[in-house]
C-alpha cells in the first residue's frame, strides 16, 4: 500500500532589508547586497520547498503516529541542513571565480588606473589599493583576500586618489570595506544598526526626512557577521506543521488488522481442556451409537 503524505507544510520568517536611498557610496553597496542575497535565498528555499512537496513517502503499511512523527522530522531536519549547504556553495564558486580571476570591481575597491600625462606621452599604471586590517596588518587585494577594514565616512573632496581617502569624519564599527564588496560584506556586522546612538550620528551626515529606527537584538545579536546569516539563509525561523489525522485520512485503509498478544491463566487452559474432553466425548459417543446401529443392520448379526 502506498501513502503519500502532503499534510506537512514548512513557513518561513525571512529577515527584511530595507534600503535607503541616501547611503553613502560604499555603505549603499553594503545594502544593495544584503537585498540581493536575501531575495537569492528566499528564491532558493521557496524552490527547495516546492521540491520539497513533490517527494512522496511510501510504507508497506500505515505508520504509527510516533512512527509518522520521527520520520517526518527527520525528512525536515534533513531539509533544513542541506538547502544551506546548497546555497552557500553556488555563492562560494561564484566569490572564488571573482577572486581567482582578479576581476576589477566597479567600485574601484580593490585596484585602479593612474594616468601620468607628461609633454610627449600618457603612462598609465594599474595600482592595487593597501588597506590596513584593524589587527594593524597590511593587506594588498592582487595578493591575498582582505579581512575587516576599518569603514567610515571621510572627507574625499578635491582628493586625486583613491588611496587619499582623506579626513575621518566617523568610525562605523565591524562594517568592512575594501578589496570586493562582497568579502567585505560577509565578514562585516550590522552593530551599528541595533545600536541608537550610532544610527543616529550616521544619519546626521545624510539629508533626509526619513526615520529609521534600529534593529531587533532579539531575532540576531549585533555581532553576527552576514556570512553566520547567508549560512542561515537568512532565515530568522522555521515552523513545521506535521498533521497525523491528515496522512491517516489520505491513506483512506479498507481494512485494519490487528493482533493481540496475551498469556493465558490456569483457569483459561482448564476451561480448554474441560471443553476438549467433552468435544471429544460427543464424538466418540456418536462414532459408538453409529456403529452400533451399523452393526445391528448386519445380516450376519445375531438377532
Amino acid at each position: 500500500m502506498k501513502n503519500s503524505s502532503h499534510s506537512m507544510s514548512l513557513s518561513i520568517n525571512f529577515a527584511q532589508v530595507t534600503l535607503s536611498p541616501i547611503v553613502g557610496y560604499e555603505q549603499s553597496i553594503l545594502f544593495q547586497a544584503l537585498a540581493t542575497f536575501c531575495r537569492l535565498s528566499k528564491s532558493n528555499v521557496e524552490q527547495s520547498i516546492s521540491s520539497f512537496y513533490s517527494n512522496t513517502l511510501v510504507t508497506p503499511k500505515v505508520l504509527s503516529e510516533n512512527a509518522f512523527q520521527s520520520q517526518t522530522q527527520a525528512l525536515i531536519d534533513q531539509f533544513r541542513s542541506r538547502t544551506p549547504n546548497t546555497f552557500n556553495s553556488q555563492l562560494r564558486i561564484v566569490n572564488q571565480m571573482t577572486n581567482g580571476n582578479k576581476i576589477f570591481s566597479a567600485l574601484q575597491m580593490n585596484t585602479y588606473y593612474y594616468y601620468n600625462i607628461t609633454e610627449n606621452d600618457v603612462e598609465i599604471w594599474l595600482t592595487s589599493i593597501p588597506y590596513f586590517q584593524i589587527d594593524g596588518l597590511p593587506c594588498a587585494c592582487d595578493v591575498t583576500t582582505c579581512q575587516i577594514i576599518s569603514s567610515g565616512i571621510y572627507d574625499a573632496f578635491d582628493k586625486a586618489t583613491a588611496e587619499d581617502i582623506g579626513e575621518q569624519c566617523l568610525y562605523i564599527p565591524r562594517i568592512s570595506a575594501g578589496c570586493f564588496p562582497v568579502d567585505s560584506i560577509l565578514v562585516s556586522t550590522l552593530e551599528c544598526f541595533y545600536n541608537e546612538t550610532c544610527l543616529n550620528r550616521l544619519i546626521t551626515f545624510f539629508r533626509t526626512n526619513e526615520t529609521f529606527r534600529v534593529l531587533n537584538s532579539t531575532l540576531n545579536t549585533p555581532n553576527t557577521t552576514v556570512q553566520t546569516m547567508i549560512d542561515n539563509l537568512m532565515i530568522e525561523d522555521w515552523i513545521s506543521k506535521v498533521s497525523y489525522e491528515k496522512y491517516y485520512s489520505k491513506c483512506s485503509p479498507s481494512l485494519c488488522t490487528f493482533f493481540v498478544i496475551s498469556r493465558r491463566t490456569f483457569l483459561d487452559v482448564l476451561i480448554k481442556l474441560i471443553s476438549l474432553l467433552a468435544t471429544l466425548l460427543l464424538a466418540l459417543r456418536l462414532i459408538f451409537s453409529f456403529l452400533i446401529r451399523l452393526i445391528r443392520r448386519s445380516p450376519n448379526a445375531t438377532p
